[in-house]
């Protein structure tokens, strides 16, 4: 990204602009056609409406009640039982809650949680050619919280 848009959206009009980018209403300062199209095409679809994408007390504890502890995840993040045992406490699920919500808030997500590590299984034991196998991608544990927070969300308006 370049100027001026880099600090249109990173500076301390990043969410103004990104509002009214999402609206239509971003005023372009370049006649570059191809720059033009793809904010056009950024555009949010007619029908969908702003959504808080928070997450409350309530949400985070009954979310990580539910979570299967010895699931796979990405082995340099913390363990699920990390946050499953942090739900009996109010005040360390109320910093989980706050650090979860920091992404939503600020658009910027942690740095661990754009390292994935993908792995290939087998389908069938013994069948180790690549296109009879499947890909997981194991992740930090906070990531697909968070995503499954947002899902409902943007389906629930669709």
């Amino acid at each position: 990204m370049t100027e001026p848009l880099y600090s249109n959206f990173n500076g301390p009009n990043a969410k103004g602009n990104s509002q009214a980018l999402l609206r239509g209403l971003y005023e372009v300062e370049t006649a570059d056609p191809y720059l033009v199209s793809f904010l056009d095409h950024c555009r949010r679809p007619e029908g969908l409406e702003d959504q808080p994408l928070e997450v409350d007390l309530e949400d985070h504890v009954s979310f990580w009640r539910k979570m299967v502890e010895h699931k796979g995840l990405e082995p340099h993040s913390l363990h699920n039982g990390h946050f499953k045992a942090g739900g009996a406490s109010n005040l360390l699920a109320c910093c989980d809650t706050i650090f979860r919500s920091i992404p939503f808030a600020t658009g910027f997500v942690p740095a661990q949680w754009c390292h994935l590590l993908n792995f290939a299984i087998e389908k069938k034991p013994g069948e180790i050619w690549v296109d009879l196998m499947r890909t997981i991608q194991m992740m930090n544990s906070e990531l697909p919280a968070s995503n499954k927070r947002v899902g409902p969300m943007q389906s629930s308006t669709t």
